[in-house]
């Protein structure tokens, strides 16, 4: 298999070489109870945003799992994906997950529905990746989402990733992704400074070069940008009329507002900032 080629990260919210920025080294937890409430009354009970829900199950039927196969879900946020995969396949799953607060609720709920033997939760350095458990060509399928723009260098994820895949191995991912002429970089570094931690981004044509070095062949590579910003407006619309009308603390606005406000501030960017929300499904060649 071919090794991946360098990519080209543009670190907006980080200091030179990917590292963090002092400021960044002194943030909170990427994660917390309140931010965890605070998405589940948006996107749903186990969700911490859209995709999982909304934007990876329809084409999760393409990728033809079965009980002899095994997954593996990379960034599964409260294991909502990973335990639906299962149920509605028989899969085996095993999620990663570089949260700590988020891997310890996925594998409460994992253990809250009885699939502790079938559906798994690691932790996952994304820095230096090393995928606990798995075999060398055990896996048969991959399925990614917000992970690319948390890793200075996507490609080394996969370099490591390659060798634990079998051959035929399907990849389904959603991501953020920046179009070759960028649009108002105010736009986009206002999203990417609002973010808990580092933000990388590349290009789509940049991450399919890293694929198709790895011998992936790309079947699906699908802009979402408008169907996923107005969906997100929408959602944020809802929960802001059930506040209205009572559903949701007055006094525990706080973290919604700088939830809202993150969010709002990626629908603009995916207006004019030259951000893009792609989807990819691709295989691995025998």
């Amino acid at each position: 298999m071919a090794a991946a080629s360098a990519t080209k990260t543009a670190p907006l919210a980080s200091g030179k070489g990917g590292e963090e920025p002092k400021a960044a080294r002194k943030r909170a937890p990427v994660w917390d109870a309140d931010r965890i409430k605070v998405s589940e009354a948006v996107w749903g009970a186990g969700e911490v945003g859209p995709v999982a829900k909304k934007f990876l199950p329809p084409l999760l039927p393409t990728l033809a799992l079965d009980p002899a196969m095994t997954a593996i879900e990379i960034g599964s946020g409260l294991g909502s994906l990973s335990c639906k995969m299962h149920l509605n396949s028989g899969v085996y799953t095993i999620g990663f997950e570089s949260d700590p607060v988020l891997l310890e609720k996925a594998k409460e709920s994992a253990l809250h529905w009885g699939l502790g033997r079938k559906t798994k939760f690691h932790a996952l350095n994304l820095r230096k990746p090393e995928f606990e458990s798995i075999r060398k060509k055990s896996i048969h399928c991959v399925v990614m989402h917000s992970t690319v723009t948390q890793v200075a260098n996507i490609s080394k994820v996969f370099d490591v990733l390659s060798d634990l895949l079998a051959p035929g191995a399907r990849l389904l991912l959603t991501d953020y992704f920046v179009s070759d002429d960028r649009g108002d970089v105010r736009a986009l570094k206002k999203w990417t400074g609002l973010q808990p931690g580092p933000t990388f981004m590349i290009t789509v044509t940049e991450f399919k070069e890293i694929l198709i070095n790895l011998g992936f062949e790309i079947h699906v590579d699908e802009d979402l940008t408008d169907p996923f910003r107005n969906y997100v407006r929408g959602a944020w619309e809802e929960f802001l009329k059930g506040v209205a009308e009572g559903a949701y603390p007055l006094d525990e606005l706080g973290p919604a507002l700088l939830e809202s406000t993150r969010w709002m501030a990626g629908t603009r960017s995916l207006k004019v900032g030259g951000l893009q929300f792609r989807r990819v499904s691709a295989t691995l060649r025998n």
